[in-house]
């Protein structure tokens, strides 16, 4: 009548496919009481005396296919009647980081007696993504094609039905995000010996870098030239400034960049300022 919970952890590249054997046959991926999650975890709920036996995982990828040791589940059998009680999370969800469009799976097995329910929330108050989210089987959370909206905290519920005796188990969520350009550098003339800035914002997860590059090459910062947080400041202007300068913004999810222009004017093209200018009332 209790859970059963077995994990399975494989690194392979590219990604292996995790299924279980019981008794040397395979399970099937779910039914009522059996469900096996894509990261490896076998769930067994209501566990039976039939349920007793040898369970072993099989890892398969194009490469190759790998059979793990082999565990052993004892069910013993319960002598009267079960006591009453309060619903324990034995296996609640984990801080996850996700790229996006991915799969995410947010785990929560409780027991207790009677078998508690099990429900999701978001901490902010957020309603779940109900397009994308779906729960499998007794109460994991299950989140496809995740984006920057999913990010959050999710908490796990489980309630003694009819009560309001419950507990929870709370996990973050992270998408990345590949770096955008949210406001971009600006093509500008300027006069010799003048000043420019250009202005270039991006956003990602997590927060992207911000360099600067000349004609495809790396800006060499000096006193004439110098960064401003994300901001491009170039004093005293001299002819070879004139260039096309782009600004990239780059995260572990990517890079992105955005150029302008900066025309350097001579002097001598330009007329100068207005001298000894003063106004009268007529």
């Amino acid at each position: 009548g209790s859970v059963a919970r077995f994990s399975c952890a494989v690194t392979s590249s590219p990604p292996a496919t995790i299924t279980w054997e019981f008794n040397q046959s395979m399970l099937p991926l779910q039914t009522d009481r059996i469900t096996v999650l894509f990261n490896g975890v076998l769930q067994i709920h209501n566990v039976q005396l039939k349920d007793a036996g040898r369970y072993r995982c099989v890892a398969t990828n194009i490469a190759s296919r790998l059979k793990s040791r082999e565990a052993t589940l004892t069910v013993s059998k319960e002598l009267g009647p079960k006591p009453h009680q309060r619903p324990q999370i034995i296996a609640g969800p984990q801080n996850v980081t996700a790229s996006l469009h991915q799969t995410v799976v947010l785990e929560c097995v409780a027991t207790g007696n009677p078998s508690p329910i099990i429900s999701w929330s978001r901490a902010d108050s957020k309603p779940i993504d109900v397009y994308n989210a779906k729960v499998l089987g007794n109460g994991n959370l299950v989140i496809t094609d995740v984006n920057s909206k999913h990010s959050g905290i999710y908490l796990c519920r489980a309630t003694t039905p009819g009560t309001r005796n419950h507990t929870t188990a709370a996990a973050n969520l992270t998408v990345l995000v590949p770096p955008s350009i949210v406001e971009k550098p600006e093509s500008q003339t300027r006069p010799r010996a003048g000043t420019t800035r250009f202005m270039c914002q991006a956003e990602g997860v997590p927060s992207p870098r911000i360099s600067w590059l000349k004609n495809g090459e790396q800006v060499h910062l000096n006193g004439r030239i110098k960064m401003y947080n994300s901001k491009l400041v170039i004093t005293q202007i001299i002819p070879e400034d004139d260039a096309i300068y782009q600004c990239v913004a780059e995260n572990e999810q990517g890079s992105v960049l955005s150029l302008a222009r900066l025309i350097v004017v001579m002097s001598e093209d330009r007329p100068s300022a207005p001298r000894n200018v003063h106004a009268e009332t007529i």
